[in-house]
């Protein structure tokens, strides 16, 4: 079945207006659906913003995001940048590392992928010192939680920041850690690109 198959069968499922939970889920997913499916940019904001907004019966001072509305928040950031509105995007990665901070976690890779989500787009807004500090932030998460989970891409992401703010040499130390990485996660695609970026670094400098 298809996922707006899946999306339209629960919608019309009994316990969907019952269930803020089962509301959210869909509705998360049905954003994502009419963004990368549809490409309806606008659309699947507004349906993401009726997700996040159906616990919201609280003021947002006391409520606590639950991990699904930390999913949607990355959600709704990373298509705000990839529609190049990357400082709506960015308060929205805010809006989220702010709430983390009340929050205990059962899946630690929710807030990797929003640190490493977040530190991308801070690199494209020339905001580099920030977004290394983002990366070191996200790789302490993966050390304190023995994951590798985007701990290779988050180093990348450190020596992108340190190329492009013109420091090759020690762009190519956190690149060569990445590779290593890659290399030990057998990730052959990620490996290639980066030995090419080694490669290019001081013929492009």
């Amino acid at each position: 079945m298809k996922v707006k198959e899946i999306i339209e069968f629960e919608e019309k499922n009994h316990t969907f207006d019952k269930s803020i939970e089962l509301r959210q889920f869909v509705l998360w997913n049905k954003g994502i659906s009419l963004y990368y499916v549809d490409n309806d940019s606008a659309l699947a904001i507004k349906i993401l913003k009726e997700a996040l907004s159906l616990n919201s019966s609280i003021s947002k001072i006391v409520h606590n995001y639950s991990e699904r509305e930390f999913e949607i928040l990355n959600t709704l950031a990373v298509i705000y940048s990839e529609i190049n509105e990357n400082e709506r995007s960015i308060d929205y990665f805010f809006e989220a590392k702010n709430k983390v901070r009340r929050k205990h976690f059962k899946d630690e890779k929710i807030l990797i992928r929003i640190d490493y989500n977040m530190a991308k787009v801070l690199t494209r807004l020339n905001r580099y010192k920030e977004s290394i500090n983002i990366c070191k932030e996200g790789i302490e998460k993966c050390i304190l939680n023995s994951s590798m989970y985007l701990y290779g891409e988050l180093t990348y992401q450190i020596g992108h920041n340190f190329e492009l703010s013109g420091y090759c040499n020690k762009a190519k130390k956190y690149y060569e850690e990445s590779l290593s990485i890659f290399k030990l996660k057998q990730d052959d695609n990620f490996k290639e690109y980066i030995e090419k970026r080694i490669e290019q670094l001081f013929i492009t400098k």
